[in-house]
């Protein structure tokens, strides 16, 4: 985990709505564009979970990890979704329970990938 990456990760959604359309800025809000964050500091872990758990499986060489890393296409539609809705028609009202899904789904494949194989539960 790369304190440096999540940071921009972070603040990646506040550069990009402040150099593209500042109508929208004002219309989210800064604390609504830093929770847009938040889903893709969980799906960054995520997919570093889903990386060193196929690192550690015997013969490492034959999984194929991106179709492991397909699950976490979800998250990001759901915030992707819940973003440009909020932002074409103005409804913000269901952001923070759309934002909340989107996190604690990679958050479980983060916390539950070490369950499933006993070699990396044990570092």
């Amino acid at each position: 985990m790369d304190s440096v990456s999540i940071l921009l990760i972070l603040v990646a959604p506040i550069l990009t709505v402040t150099v593209f359309d500042s109508t929208q800025q004002e219309s989210l809000g800064m604390i609504n564009w830093i929770m847009v964050g938040i889903p893709f500091v969980a799906i960054y872990l995520a997919s570093g979970s889903i990386y060193e758990l196929a690192y550690k499986m015997p013969r490492s060489q034959a999984q194929y990890v991106p179709l492991l890393s397909l699950i976490l296409i979800w998250p990001l539609l759901i915030a992707s979704e819940s973003v440009e809705q909020c932002t074409v028609s103005g409804v913000c009202d269901d952001l923070g329970m759309s934002i909340f899904f989107a996190t604690a789904i990679p958050l479980i494949i983060s916390f539950g990938l070490p369950i499933l194989h006993p070699r990396t539960a044990s570092d």
